[in-house]
């Protein structure tokens, strides 16, 4: 902890400060639900153009 200094220190507080506060807010939330509804919707059109090659007989 030597190496690191009062002001890496300093910066490495802050940091993580700023990280507590942007994890709990409802930013964090919103962003995941977001994500989540992405998901659904290219696992919903890959399921849909799956099932068209399998029925198609592509190869």
């Amino acid at each position: 902890m030597n190496k690191v200094g009062g002001s890496g220190l300093l910066l490495a507080g802050i940091f993580l400060a700023l990280f507590g506060l942007f994890i709990g807010s409802n930013f964090v939330e919103g962003l995941l639900d977001f994500i989540k509804w992405i998901f659904v919707i290219i696992g919903v059109i890959m399921g849909v153009v799956g099932l068209l090659q399998v029925f198609s007989g592509d190869k």
